[in-house]
């Protein structure tokens, strides 16, 4: 399969500008099937996920792709609305976009302060895009996504222990082109995208993009009248593609994304709190916004010397900052809010990687990396005139300082025909200064910490492959990823907020296949991670109310098994599976609970066992175009959203049916889709538990919903 690379120029160059990418990137050579003298058949997947071009079928790794098509096809709009695509791939919905959680295989986490780090690395065209505040990004004029599970550390450093979710977005070319998407829906749901793509000449072209929406919320706040969970974002893009020479390949490109919902963390379950007995109700009294801001730009520069050794350069700078608020109380009594929840994130990364050309015996990648990140935020809380106020009830200010610098590795080496060997290492070192100031308030004393951290780390990867067949490969693979330490920067009661890195140390065995004629793709998984000194965050109940608490704990582990399915049985018809199981555990957690309270033994948070989806599509042709039947069907076990897995934590499991008809006319001139998601109208929960003002809360999922989609395409 290696020596299967396409050699012709013009692919090289738009191929090129994907490799510069740091991530696993595919391309699908043409939309999901092929059909050929009457049959049928899956078009391969072309990947550079060890930086040189290799079937996806070939990759000794779990991982998940999905194209532009099956994204629109799914209504993905951001990305949180990935996760019923992927096995053992969770998004918690928080009630803002500026704490989104992301976990693969129930090791996940959210960033609700600078101190601590995701596990989930999620890139943009190649690019770490930052904190939760920045993970998510709109979907319009995207190429495709792809989510690798496990720790990535090798390829991708720090901050990966638990996988790796990539975006790319559509590359220019050299053909006049673009599209223009409107919708409209129900909750007065309203949006617009559009891209356009201009070659400007013979070795130059450039891409931009645009995208816009208004939805009003699923949660009506009787205080005030406003609708809360809405969705108000608006982004663009832009590239730049630029080949001078056969040797020579430029991308440059800059982004932005602004988001600004009306938000709501907390609908209580008792209705004596603030008097909306009614799901999708409540009645606040603080006018809740969260107002997002990220982007950045990024330049590739590659360079092919006359023996095939390849040069990339990436630099980027990118930045996301968020302001919100919140009422703590959750009631229409003026107790105690959070008037000022200031976050902000600039960061700067340089990477330098050299590849050797691929040849019968072994090819490699060399690699160096920096990353420079300034982070800042600003908190406070007041007390209201029905708690005695108004009055200061906490403050605090935070800066930390990141600097990372790496050097990778990574090879190949072909034992024979059937059998062949993969390993990586990296090496990394981190320095981070962190300075923080609490006042001395109603409810919290005062505390400086004025502190630093340096630690260095070794990341590596091997697996061992044997292709049977063209149609099937067996392979195990082991790595080892790291997360790095850092402070707990919230509303804090003493100076004692640091906590330690953890590590984790993964196996896997999975296989590839492709049978009946290469009409069904079939590839699966079974995994096991142990975490030690794993990063627990946690809202923990004491005698004075809800504490906020970032801790250390002993061990955990991680096992279970993913299989996906894709299956084309006829030109006419497509379907894809996946499900997943996970088991992710405390084996020790001791005084978890406090001291002499120990959640050895618990559920991690937000980790499902079983997740899965099954999606079917049937195409009726017509001499003037098509219709496109699609139905899909995704569901999550139950899961508790606390590490001390108290009944006021849990959520049952569900099940989600969406369906569409889409008019697809002649030549793809233009579309038409009549879409309806959740259609049995279920209520399901996304958070659950006990804020910290000791209020027991439930957060909804959006109810059934339904709208039209038009497409013009211009070619």
């Amino acid at each position: 399969m290696r020596n299967k690379i396409i050699k012709n120029q013009t692919h090289r160059l738009i191929a090129s500008s994907i490799a510069a990418i740091n991530a696993l990137s595919l391309s699908t050579l043409s939309s999901i099937a092929v059909a050929q003298d009457d049959n049928v058949y899956l078009e391969e997947i072309t990947v550079t996920a060890r930086h040189r071009e290799e079937s996806l079928q070939d990759l000794s790794i779990s991982a998940s792709a999905i194209s532009s098509d099956m994204l629109r096809d799914a209504g993905v709009n951001r990305t949180r609305d990935l996760e019923y695509m992927v096995p053992n791939l969770v998004f918690g919905n928080t009630g803002t976009d500026g704490e989104t959680f992301v976990g693969i295989r129930g090791v996940g986490d959210f960033s609700r302060n600078i101190g601590f780090d995701t596990r989930v690395g999620v890139y943009l065209d190649g690019v770490f895009v930052g904190q939760s505040l920045a993970i998510n990004q709109a979907m319009a004029d995207v190429d495709r996504v792809e989510t690798l599970r496990g720790p990535q550390g090798t390829l991708f450093g720090k901050n990966t222990s638990s996988g790796v979710i990539s975006i790319v977005s559509t590359a220019p070319s050299q053909e006049l082109g673009g599209f223009v998407e409107v919708e409209a829906g129900d909750y007065n749901n309203i949006g617009a995208s559009a891209a356009i793509n201009i070659p400007l000449s013979d070795t130059m072209a450039a891409r931009a993009s645009f995208v816009v929406k208004e939805k009003d919320g699923y949660v009506d706040n009787l205080y005030n009248g406003k609708d809360l969970l809405s969705q108000d974002f608006w982004g663009a893009r832009i590239k730049l593609l630029s080949t001078p020479s056969d040797q020579l390949s430029m991308t440059f490109s800059a982004d932005y994304y602004k988001s600004q919902p009306n938000i709501l963390f907390l609908e209580p379950t008792d209705a004596t709190i603030d008097a909306a007995p009614k799901a999708f109700e409540v009645n606040q009294n603080v006018d809740l916004h969260d107002n997002n801001d990220s982007g950045g730009a990024s330049a590739t520069i590659e360079y092919e010397f006359e023996n095939q050794f390849l040069l990339t350069s990436i630099s980027s700078y990118r930045f996301s900052e968020r302001n919100t608020n919140s009422d703590e109380d959750a009631s229409p009594a003026d107790v105690l809010y959070v008037n000022l929840f200031h976050d902000e994130f600039q960061q700067f990364t340089q990477e330098f990687r050299l590849a050797s050309p691929s040849n019968e015996d072994y090819d490699y990648v060399l690699g160096a990396y920096l990353f420079s990140q300034k982070a800042e935020s600003e908190r406070d809380a007041i007390g209201g005139v029905d708690f005695g106020g108004p009055f200061l009830a906490a403050l605090t200010e935070a800066r930390v300082d990141t600097d990372t610098f790496a050097v990778f590795a990574n090879g190949n080496y072909y034992l024979n025909e059937s059998w062949s060997l993969n390993g990586g290492l990296r090496y990394n070192t981190e320095d981070r200064e962190v300075d923080f100031d609490q006042a001395n308030t109603a409810f919290f004393g005062a505390v400086t910490v004025d502190d630093s951290e340096s630690a260095s780390d070794v990341n590596l990867t091997m697996s061992i492959k044997y292709t049977h067949s063209d149609e099937l490969n067996i392979y195990a693979a082991y790595s080892r990823g790291s997360k790095s330490g850092g402070w707990n920067l919230d509303f804090v009661a003493s100076d004692d907020i640091a906590f330690d890195g953890e590590t984790v140390d993964s196996m896997e065995l999975g296989f590839k296949s492709e049978i009946f004629d290469h009409r069904v793709r079939l590839n699966g998984a079974i995994f096991y991670a142990e975490y030690e000194d794993f990063q627990v965050f946690q809202f923990q109940d004491t005698d004075l109310g809800t504490n906020l608490a970032l801790t250390n704990a002993g061990k955990v582990s991680s096992k279970g098994m993913e299989l996906e399915l894709t299956a084309v049985p006829s030109a006419n018809l497509f379907i894809t599976a996946g499900v997943g199981y996970t088991d992710a555990s405390f084996d020790e957690f001791r005084n978890g609970g406090g001291l002499g309270v120990h959640f050895d033994g618990n559920k991690l948070a937000r980790a499902p066992e079983w997740t899965g989806s099954l999606s079917a599509q049937y195409t009726q042709s017509f001499t003037s175009g098509e219709l496109n039947y699609r139905a899909e069907y995704s569901y999550r076990d139950e899961q508790y959203f606390n590490p001390n897995n108290f009944e006021d934590n849990h959520a049952d499991g569900y099940g989600l049916a969406n369906a569409s008809v889409k008019w697809v006319a002649e030549g793809d001139a233009w579309e038409l889709s009549l879409w309806g998601r959740n259609l049995a109208d279920k209520r399901y929960s996304q958070n659950s538990g006990v804020s910290f003002m000791g209020v027991p809360f439930d957060l909804y999922g959006e109810p059934r919903t339904y709208g039209l989609t038009f497409r013009k395409n211009f070619n």
